[in-house]
């Protein structure tokens, strides 16, 4: 879409920050977790389980919606009707949670909801940047969309801990926020349309699925992107866990190390288009790298200061990971295989989190699985996958194998 990348009037200014608060659906479906406690409190009886379903079964869905429900959505409909129609989805369910708390069974059902919505939404944003951005300015605002996101969590966070303390059931009016996204979507995204599969003039086929060694390279980038975020959520998991068995703090020392980590992701997100030129290739290398050197600091701190250098260092190699992806899976295929590649990108890394769980029972086969140990292995394992992408680059045994320029110009015209 020429021109666009230029376009930096006041109507292009919005339309950038429409497309950026999109991807804020992937996380804020987790802003609930601050009322964990006080939601067990409202419902004594509930089983545990589902008391973390409340947090834990948006993700779940979002895993399903990712995988076998949004490649074949934008092979058909309207990607700006897409997104609003998540919104709508989102929207509800976040917000009625607050009127339904006869049971847990309805918050969960209202959960489902949101979901849905973002399960639909959050591999639209990094299709949408695809087809409207290029070259660095693409890359940019990938960086930008994790940034902004980490930086909303914060303040979502801060207002949801507030919300929390005057009712519980008040913290799903933070969802309230994106009926604002959803008016800027109306007003700023431009229609993007489903992509034909011919020039009706000039009978130009263009394929819309990957060849053998785009499917195997886009395969390769998935697997990359669950190694990292399966170790990553352990140190996310058991930090507070670390300083608190370790006696390093209190929750206010442990709120305080979770904001340093998310501060590093919001610097490495919108530090990523830097890096990008930087490192180019071996930007693949630096990332799980700088997780396993923080780790590495944490696992053999002893006071609280080393503990948030770490915290940091994790959070900015995490930052520079996802948009790093993201430019990686999209760049395979033309811009017309943008949304599925996202969509496994964002689905492979919802079911990391998942899997997260499972690493304390594997580390326990070999060593006592405390959160020190854990931390150390972590610091192992993220150092093992630094050196596979280092053989990986090195050897560049795919080289070529991505969407020509040409490929690419023909998926714009038709």
């Amino acid at each position: 879409m020429p021109g666009i990348t230029a376009d930096l009037n006041l109507k292009g200014i919005f339309r950038r920050i429409s497309v950026l608060f999109i991807f804020l659906l992937n996380c804020e479906v987790t802003v609930v977790g601050t009322a964990l406690g006080e939601i067990k409190k409202a419902f004594p009886d509930a089983d545990p389980i589902f008391i973390s379903l409340v947090y834990t079964f948006p993700i779940l869905i979002m895993v399903f919606m990712n995988f076998l429900v949004v490649p074949p959505l934008a092979k058909r409909y309207n990607k700006k009707s897409l997104v609003m129609f998540a919104l709508v989805f989102y929207i509800l369910g976040g917000v009625g949670g607050a009127f339904v708390t006869a049971s847990i069974f309805q918050i969960i059902a209202m959960r489902t909801l949101v979901g849905i919505g973002a399960g639909i939404s959050a591999p639209l944003c990094g299709a949408i940047i695809n087809e409207l951005y290029e070259g660095l300015d693409k890359k940019n605002m990938l960086g930008w969309a994790n940034g902004v996101d980490s930086l909303m969590a914060i303040g979502f966070t801060m207002v949801a801990g507030v919300l929390v303390a005057i009712k519980w059931n008040y913290v799903f009016f933070v969802y309230s926020f994106f009926v604002i996204v959803l008016l800027m979507i109306a007003t700023s995204l431009p229609s993007l349309p489903a992509p034909a599969a011919t020039n009706a003039s000039e009978k130009i086929k263009m394929k819309l699925s990957y060849n053998g060694k785009q499917t195997f390279k886009l395969i390769l980038v998935c697997l990359y992107d669950a190694a990292f975020t399966i170790f990553l959520v352990v140190v996310m998991i058991k930090i507070a866990i670390f300083i608190t068995d370790e006696k390093l703090g209190d929750p206010v020392i442990v709120a305080t190390a979770m904001s340093t980590l998310t501060s590093g992701i919001l610097v490495g997100a919108f530090l990523f288009g830097l890096t990008e030129k930087l490192f180019r290739r071996y930007n693949l290398i630096v990332s799980p790298l700088l997780v396993g050197i923080g780790a590495f600091i944490i696992y053999g701190a002893g006071a609280i200061t080393p503990v948030l250098i770490g915290c940091f260092i994790v959070g900015f190699g995490a930052g520079i990971n996802l948009p790093l992806v993201q430019s990686r899976g999209l760049a395979i295929g033309t811009k017309t295989d943008g949304t599925f590649a996202n969509a496994m990108v964002i689905g492979v890394m919802n079911g990391g989190q998942f899997l997260a769980t499972f690493v304390e029972k594997g580390v326990g086969l070999f060593v006592e699985p405390t959160a020190r140990n854990l931390m150390g292995s972590v610091s192992i394992a993220m150092v093992a996958v630094s050196v596979a992408c280092i053989i990986y680059v090195i050897a560049d045994p795919l080289k070529g194998v991505n969407a020509s320029p040409d490929t690419e110009a023909i998926a714009e015209a038709v």
